[in-house]
Protein backbone atom coordinates (compact mmCIF):
# COMPACT_ATOMS: atom_id res chain seq x y z
CA UNK A 1 0.00 0.00 0.00
CA UNK A 2 1.26 3.24 -0.98
CA UNK A 3 2.47 5.19 2.45
CA UNK A 4 0.21 8.52 1.10
CA UNK A 5 -2.83 6.06 1.51
CA UNK A 6 -1.57 5.39 5.22
CA UNK A 7 -1.07 8.82 5.93
CA UNK A 8 -4.06 9.77 4.20
CA UNK A 9 -5.87 7.18 6.41
CA UNK A 10 -4.55 7.99 9.88
CA UNK A 11 -5.70 11.47 9.17
CA UNK A 12 -9.12 10.71 8.45
CA UNK A 13 -9.35 8.17 11.44
CA UNK A 14 -8.18 10.81 13.49
CA UNK A 15 -10.84 13.28 12.55
CA UNK A 16 -13.68 10.32 12.93
CA UNK A 17 -12.56 9.70 16.68
CA UNK A 18 -12.27 13.49 17.53
CA UNK A 19 -16.02 13.84 15.94
CA UNK A 20 -17.01 10.85 17.60
CA UNK A 21 -15.67 11.68 21.12
CA UNK A 22 -17.25 14.94 20.57
CA UNK A 23 -21.32 14.00 19.59
CA UNK A 24 -20.91 10.46 21.52
CA UNK A 25 -23.94 11.57 23.78
CA UNK A 26 -26.05 11.99 20.41
CA UNK A 27 -25.55 8.74 19.30
CA UNK A 28 -26.68 5.64 21.56
CA UNK A 29 -24.75 2.78 21.40
CA UNK A 30 -21.57 3.66 19.78
CA UNK A 31 -18.93 3.56 22.84
CA UNK A 32 -18.26 -0.36 22.20
CA UNK A 33 -17.47 0.13 18.70
CA UNK A 34 -15.79 4.10 19.39
CA UNK A 35 -13.40 2.12 22.22
CA UNK A 36 -12.82 -0.74 19.75
CA UNK A 37 -12.19 1.61 17.35
CA UNK A 38 -9.78 4.15 19.31
CA UNK A 39 -7.82 0.82 20.51
CA UNK A 40 -7.03 -0.27 17.20
CA UNK A 41 -6.13 3.50 15.96
CA UNK A 42 -3.94 3.82 19.49
CA UNK A 43 -2.08 0.40 18.31
CA UNK A 44 -1.47 1.44 14.39
CA UNK A 45 -0.21 4.73 15.68
CA UNK A 46 2.53 3.09 18.01
CA UNK A 47 2.91 0.64 15.74
CA UNK A 48 3.70 3.26 13.05
CA UNK A 49 6.22 5.17 15.50
CA UNK A 50 7.85 1.83 16.48
CA UNK A 51 8.61 1.29 12.30
CA UNK A 52 9.73 5.26 12.45
CA UNK A 53 11.97 4.72 14.93
CA UNK A 54 13.50 1.09 13.30
CA UNK A 55 13.48 3.08 10.60
CA UNK A 56 15.66 6.40 11.83
CA UNK A 57 17.90 3.49 13.65
CA UNK A 58 18.22 1.39 10.30
CA UNK A 59 19.23 4.54 8.68
CA UNK A 60 21.95 5.13 11.50
CA UNK A 61 23.33 1.72 11.67
CA UNK A 62 24.06 1.72 7.75
CA UNK A 63 25.92 5.07 7.99
CA UNK A 64 27.96 3.32 10.85
CA UNK A 65 28.59 0.14 8.60
CA UNK A 66 29.80 2.02 5.40
CA UNK A 67 32.16 4.24 7.75
CA UNK A 68 33.50 0.94 9.53
CA UNK A 69 33.68 -1.03 5.84
CA UNK A 70 35.91 2.41 4.37
CA UNK A 71 37.80 2.16 7.30
CA UNK A 72 38.67 -1.63 6.99
CA UNK A 73 39.09 -1.34 3.40
CA UNK A 74 42.05 1.30 4.19
CA UNK A 75 43.44 -0.33 6.55
CA UNK A 76 43.73 -4.00 4.38
CA UNK A 77 45.45 -1.73 1.63
CA UNK A 78 48.07 -0.67 4.34
CA UNK A 79 48.46 -3.87 5.48
CA UNK A 80 48.86 -5.46 1.64
CA UNK A 81 51.32 -2.46 1.01
CA UNK A 82 53.53 -3.59 4.27
CA UNK A 83 53.47 -7.04 3.57
CA UNK A 84 54.68 -6.65 -0.04
CA UNK A 85 57.01 -4.19 1.11
CA UNK A 86 58.52 -6.76 3.36
CA UNK A 87 58.12 -9.47 1.36
CA UNK A 88 58.77 -8.17 -2.11
CA UNK A 89 56.26 -7.51 -4.94
CA UNK A 90 57.51 -10.93 -6.82
CA UNK A 91 57.69 -13.23 -3.95
CA UNK A 92 55.48 -16.51 -4.05
CA UNK A 93 55.04 -15.87 -0.39
CA UNK A 94 52.53 -13.63 -0.83
CA UNK A 95 49.71 -15.81 -2.55
CA UNK A 96 49.65 -17.11 1.67
CA UNK A 97 48.02 -13.69 1.95
CA UNK A 98 45.57 -13.68 -1.20
CA UNK A 99 47.88 -11.18 -3.30
CA UNK A 100 49.47 -12.35 -6.59
CA UNK A 101 52.86 -11.82 -7.09
CA UNK A 102 54.45 -9.69 -9.89
CA UNK A 103 55.79 -12.54 -12.35
CA UNK A 104 57.51 -11.97 -15.55
CA UNK A 105 55.72 -11.04 -18.61
CA UNK A 106 55.61 -13.87 -21.01
CA UNK A 107 55.96 -12.67 -24.56
CA UNK A 108 53.87 -13.63 -27.27
CA UNK A 109 55.14 -11.55 -29.97
CA UNK A 110 56.46 -13.76 -33.02
CA UNK A 111 59.89 -12.89 -32.55
CA UNK A 112 60.37 -14.34 -29.43
CA UNK A 113 59.00 -17.77 -30.11
CA UNK A 114 61.81 -20.16 -30.98
CA UNK A 115 62.02 -21.61 -34.53
CA UNK A 116 60.42 -25.21 -35.05
CA UNK A 117 62.84 -27.72 -36.51
CA UNK A 118 62.03 -28.36 -39.88
CA UNK A 119 59.72 -25.34 -40.54
CA UNK A 120 60.87 -22.61 -42.71
CA UNK A 121 58.42 -19.30 -42.64
CA UNK A 122 57.31 -17.90 -46.34
CA UNK A 123 59.42 -15.58 -48.23
CA UNK A 124 57.84 -12.35 -49.11
CA UNK A 125 57.57 -11.92 -52.43
CA UNK A 126 59.20 -8.69 -54.26
CA UNK A 127 57.03 -6.71 -56.77
CA UNK A 128 59.36 -4.83 -59.16
CA UNK A 129 58.90 -0.96 -58.94
CA UNK A 130 57.11 0.23 -62.86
Amino acid sequence: MPQRSIDASFQSWNLLLQAARKTEAELPGITPFLDAFENAFEAASANRRSREAARAAARQANARMRESVTTARDAATCLRGFIKLILGPRSEKLLRYGMRPRRKRQRTCQTSRKPVAGFEPPRPTVVAPR
